[in-house]
């Protein structure tokens, strides 16, 4: 349910990485901001979602170990993979376009 008295279709949806906007920045600009990309991509309004919360995930490195055998020939080991994350706190709108 939205605030939006016409009737509208949903088009796309942006989201701004809230750790990323400097704290001297307030909330109205962290949504102005949103409006303006809004606008970019030919929406007539967005639709200010909540917070979400998300797991990014960053790159992968795996290491090959090698353990020693008593055989030259045949290479015996294991591989690990580490993969760094993080978390992002994102707030979401809906991209929409009026229908009438």
């Amino acid at each position: 349910m939205t605030d939006v008295k016409r009737p509208y279709t949903t088009i796309g949806e942006v989201r701004a990485d809230v750790a990323a906007i400097p704290l001297a920045d307030s909330a109205q600009d962290l949504q102005a901001k949103m409006i303006a990309e809004a606008r970019k991509r030919g929406a007539n309004g967005i639709v200010l979602g909540g917070l979400d919360r998300r797991r990014v995930v960053g790159p992968s490195q795996t290491v090959w170990t090698e353990q020693k055998g008593k055989s030259k020939k045949s290479k015996k080991g294991y591989a690990s993979t580490t993969t760094d994350s993080d978390e992002v706190v994102e707030l979401r709108g809906t991209l929409i376009r009026y229908t009438d």
